[in-house]
C-alpha cells in the first residue's frame, strides 16, 4: 500500500493541475478542475453561464494548451467562435481596437479595418502555434484548440454517439496537435431531454442520466485507453424560484438550487454559481459562489467579478498576459493599454456599484 500512495502522489505531483476558471479567488481555492472530474456552473437565464464557461475555454486552450470540446446545444457553434475572437481581440497585445465586439460581428457590421484586423491578426494569432508554448511536461507544442460542436454534429445524441464523436475529435487532435481531448464543457446539461429523441423516460430522470453518462466519460475516455480520464464542465438553469430566493438574500443560492435533477449535485465535484442583476450588468458586474468543493473550502458569500458582455469576458479584471505558464500565479497580470481603465479604479467603481445594489 506505501509504495502504491507514494506512486499516486508522485503522478498527481506531476500532473496538470487542472482547468482555470478565471475567478482568482475561487481557483486559489481549488486549485484547477482536474482530470476525472465533473465541475457545474450553474446560473438563471441570462446570468452569463455561457460566457463564464467560454471564457475557460478560452484561457486554459490559449494560455495553459488544454484541447476542449465545447459541446453547444443551443448556440450554433459558428456563433460561439464569434464571441471567442470577441474575447481574444480583449487581450492587451491588441492595440489597434480596445476589443471588437462580438455582436457587431455577428451583425455584419464591421469596417474593412476591422474585418481585416479581426481575420488576419487576431484569428491568425488565436490559431498559430505559439514558439513559447510548452506542454504540461514543459516540452515545446502547439497551443491547445477549443473546437464547438452543436446540434448539427448528431443525431441521436445517445450515449455511444457522444462517444464516437469525441473520440472522432480526439483522434483528429493527436494528428494536428499532437495530444487529444482534456476537458468536455456542455452547454447545458437541462437541454440533453429535446436532443435525445428516442428517450421515452421523464425530464429529470433523461437530464440525471445524462449526468451519470458525462461522469462516467471524465472517469474514463475512451475503451480501449481505461486509464484515460477528462474534465467534463456541465452548464446548469436554476429554475425560477431559487433565483427569487437568492434576489431576495444578495445573490446566494444554496444546493437545492439544483435539486429539480439532483444527480446535477451528487455527480459534481465543483458547483460555481453565477447571479448578477440589471444594475449590475450596466455596472459591468456579477457575482460567483463556490458552493461545493469535495477536496476543500467553499465560498458561499459573493464574489465579485468583472464581466464584460460586448468583449465577452467574465473573470478577474485584466486576468491575463501573454505568457504562457501552468503557474496559475504567473499568468494573471495587468494591462497599462491607454483606451482601457486602471484595473485598481475599476475595482473600486465596481465595488461601489454593489455596494449600492446590495449593501454589502
Amino acid at each position: 500500500m506505501r509504495q502504491n500512495a507514494r506512486k499516486n502522489y508522485e503522478a498527481r505531483k506531476n500532473k496538470s493541475w487542472g482547468l482555470a476558471t478565471g475567478i482568482n479567488q475561487i481557483d486559489n481555492i481549488i486549485g484547477g478542475m482536474g482530470k476525472g472530474t465533473l465541475s457545474v456552473i450553474a446560473g438563471f437565464t441570462s446570468h452569463f453561464k455561457t460566457m463564464f464557461a467560454v471564457n475557460i475555454a478560452y484561457i486554459n486552450a490559449y494560455f495553459l494548451n488544454y484541447n476542449i470540446a465545447y459541446l453547444s446545444l443551443e448556440t450554433p457553434k459558428e456563433i460561439m467562435y464569434d464571441q471567442l475572437l470577441s474575447r481574444h481581440s480583449f487581450e492587451p497585445k491588441f492595440s489597434r481596437y480596445q476589443f471588437i465586439a462580438h455582436d457587431r460581428i455577428l451583425r455584419c457590421e464591421l469596417d474593412p479595418d476591422e474585418e481585416n484586423y479581426l481575420f488576419d491578426v487576431v484569428e491568425e494569432d488565436f490559431n498559430s502555434a505559439s514558439t513559447n508554448s510548452t506542454n504540461r511536461k514543459g516540452e515545446p507544442c502547439k497551443r491547445g484548440v477549443v473546437t464547438f460542436l452543436d446540434a448539427s454534429d448528431f443525431e441521436t445524441f445517445d450515449d455511444g454517439e457522444i462517444c464516437r464523436v469525441l473520440e472522432h475529435l480526439d483522434d483528429k487532435m493527436k494528428a494536428d496537435i499532437g495530444y487529444g481531448v482534456d476537458a468536455v464543457i456542455v452547454d447545458y446539461i437541462q437541454l440533453c431531454k429535446f436532443m435525445n429523441v428516442n428517450s421515452t423516460s421523464d425530464t429529470n430522470s433523461i437530464i440525471n442520466n445524462y449526468v451519470a453518462f458525462f461522469r462516467k466519460l471524465a472517469q474514463g475516455f475512451r475503451a480501449e485507453d481505461k486509464k484515460r480520464q477528462l474534465i467534463v464542465i456541465l452548464l446548469s438553469q436554476i429554475n425560477r424560484d431559487s433565483w427569487k430566493r437568492a434576489s431576495k438574500h444578495d445573490g446566494c443560492y444554496d444546493l437545492t438550487c439544483l435539486a429539480d435533477a439532483n444527480e446535477i449535485e451528487r455527480s459534481a465535484n465543483i458547483v460555481i454559481t453565477t447571479y448578477t442583476t440589471t444594475e449590475m450588468k450596466i455596472s459591468n458586474g456579477a457575482v460567483a459562489q463556490l458552493l461545493k468543493n469535495r477536496t476543500g473550502q467553499t465560498v458561499e458569500d459573493p464574489i465579485l467579478v468583472y464581466v464584460n458582455p460586448k468583449a465577452y469576458l467574465y473573470g478577474d479584471e485584466f486576468p491575463y498576459t501573454q505568457q504562457v505558464n501552468a503557474d496559475m500565479n504567473q499568468i494573471f497580470g495587468s494591462t497599462n493599454e491607454k483606451d482601457r481603465k486602471e484595473p485598481e479604479k475599476d475595482r473600486k467603481e465596481l465595488e461601489k456599484a454593489f455596494d449600492d445594489i446590495f449593501d454589502i
